[in-house]
């Protein structure tokens, strides 16, 4: 398939992904959809180290080294910040609601 982008020409080829169908069936906005499983998972894209501005970076994080209880540490710690956000734009609201000036 030929394609142009801000003037440039390029050849793109899709890869073809060859699945089998399966057994789930659903059905959205009246009409019947089946899905399909592929035959074998997809590759995963090479890690690379990459530099920019002189900064180097990997387009893979490494988090083969973070123990299991850190990683629940940094979800703990995520789940209650969202908790304080949410409760303090409730409080908000409500001021606003009272007509309450801060």
């Amino acid at each position: 398939m030929k394609l142009t982008y801000r003037g440039v020409s390029y050849q793109y080829n899709p890869p073809a992904v060859e699945t089998v169908p399966g057994v789930a069936v659903g059905k959205y906005r009246g009409v019947d959809i089946r899905f399909r499983n592929t035959k074998k998972a997809p590759v995963m894209q090479p890690h690379y180290n990459l530099t920019y501005r002189g900064v180097k970076y990997n387009n893979q994080p490494n988090t083969d080294n973070v123990s299991m209880s850190e990683k629940s540490r940094v979800l703990a710690i995520e789940t209650e910040r969202a908790e304080m956000k949410r409760g303090q734009s409730m409080l908000g609201r409500a001021v606003q609601e009272l007509g309450l000036s801060v």
